[in-house]
C-alpha cells in the first residue's frame, strides 16, 4: 500500500514536471539595463518620444536597443522565433513561457490595443504575421501612423497594390548619410496619412543584424555601428512625420576608430565622420576625408 501510494506521487511529480514551463524572459524580453559605449545624437530628449512597436526576430533584438541608445523612444517589442516564423511549437519551445503561437499572437494583440506612431518590422515577413495584426497596422498606417520594413536583401514589397500607389521623394538628408550599404536601397510612399518606407540593405544576411546592415567585424567596426544606429534613428524619425530639417547646433567629429577627434586642428590624412546635431532633434553622419599636408 505505502508502495503504490510513492508510486502515484511520483508519477504525478513527473507529470507536473513535464507540463511545467519554464521562464521565458530570457527569449521574450529585451532590456535596455546593458548600455554599450556610444554617443548621443540628440542636444535634448523629444518632448513627445517616438512611440514605436518593434517587431523582429530575437536573435537580432539588440539592434533595437542600440537605436533607443542613441535617441530615445518609447519602445515597446514582439519577438519572433526567426526571420521566417513567427512562433515555433516543438518540444525544446514549449517547455518555455511566452513561446507558443498562442503565447505570441495573444501578445502582440495586447500590445497593438497600445497608442504607436510607428512599426518597425526589422527582417521578417511581413505577411508572415496574423492577419487580424497586419490589418491592425495597415489600417493605423492610412491613418496617419508609421511603417518601416527592414530587410537584408532588396526592399520587401507587400501583396497590397494601394500601397505602392504614392511613391514619395525620400529627404535629402538621406542622400549622403553615413550607412556602411553602398547598394542600400530605401522606399517610401505615402499611404493615406501615413508613410510606408522599406529599406533593403543588400548585403549579406546574418540572424544577429535585424535592423542594420552586416558589414565586416573589423578594427573599424565601432564606427561603422555608431553610423547605422544613428541613420535608422533618423529613418524612425522620417517614418513618424518628425521634421527633416538639420541645422547643426553641434557638429563633432568621429575617425574611423569612433574617437572624438573635434578639438584636433589638422587631421592627420583619413577617413572620418561629420556628426551635424540640430536642437530639433535631427542630426545627419557625413563620411570626410582628409588628405595629407
Amino acid at each position: 500500500m505505502h508502495r503504490k501510494i510513492i508510486l502515484s506521487l511520483a508519477t504525478v511529480l513527473f507529470a507536473v514536471a513535464l507540463f511545467a514551463k519554464h521562464d521565458g524572459a530570457y527569449l521574450n524580453k529585451i532590456t535596455t539595463d546593458y548600455v554599450t559605449p556610444h554617443y548621443k545624437f540628440q542636444l535634448k530628449q523629444d518632448a513627445k518620444p517616438i512611440r514605436v512597436l518593434f517587431i523582429m526576430s530575437r536573435a537580432g533584438a539588440r539592434d533595437a536597443v542600440e537605436v533607443i541608445q542613441r535617441m530615445p523612444m518609447q519602445a515597446e517589442y514582439v519577438l519572433t522565433y526567426n526571420r521566417a516564423v513567427f512562433a515555433a511549437e516543438n518540444m525544446y519551445e514549449s517547455t518555455i513561457a511566452g513561446t507558443t503561437s498562442y503565447e505570441r499572437e495573444n501578445e502582440l494583440a495586447e500590445k497593438l490595443n497600445k497608442e504607436y506612431d510607428l512599426y518597425v518590422v526589422g527582417t521578417f515577413d511581413f505577411t508572415k504575421l496574423p492577419e487580424s495584426a497586419q490589418f491592425r497596422i495597415l489600417t493605423d498606417v492610412t491613418k496617419g501612423k508609421g511603417l518601416l520594413l527592414v530587410q537584408a536583401g532588396a526592399p520587401q514589397k507587400l501583396p497590397y497594390k494601394k500601397l505602392y500607389q504614392n511613391e514619395i521623394t525620400v529627404p535629402a538628408v538621406f542622400k549622403n548619410f553615413a550607412n556602411h550599404a553602398p547598394k542600400m536601397q530605401m522606399k517610401a510612399y505615402q499611404a493615406g496619412n501615413g508613410k510606408l518606407i522599406s529599406i533593403g540593405w543588400r548585403t549579406a544576411y546574418n540572424e544577429r543584424r535585424s535592423l542594420f546592415p552586416v558589414f565586416d567585424y573589423d578594427n573599424k567596426w565601432t564606427a561603422k555601428n555608431e553610423n547605422a544606429a544613428a541613420f535608422f534613428a533618423m529613418v524612425c524619425r522620417y517614418a513618424a512625420n518628425r521634421p527633416m530639417t538639420v541645422n547643426p547646433a553641434k557638429i563633432r567629429i568621429r575617425d574611423a576608430w569612433n574617437n572624438d577627434v573635434s578639438n584636433i586642428k589638422k587631421l592627420p590624412a583619413g577617413t572620418y565622420y561629420r556628426d551635424e546635431i540640430d536642437s530639433n532633434g535631427n542630426f545627419s553622419v557625413a563620411e570626410i576625408t582628409s588628405s595629407s599636408p
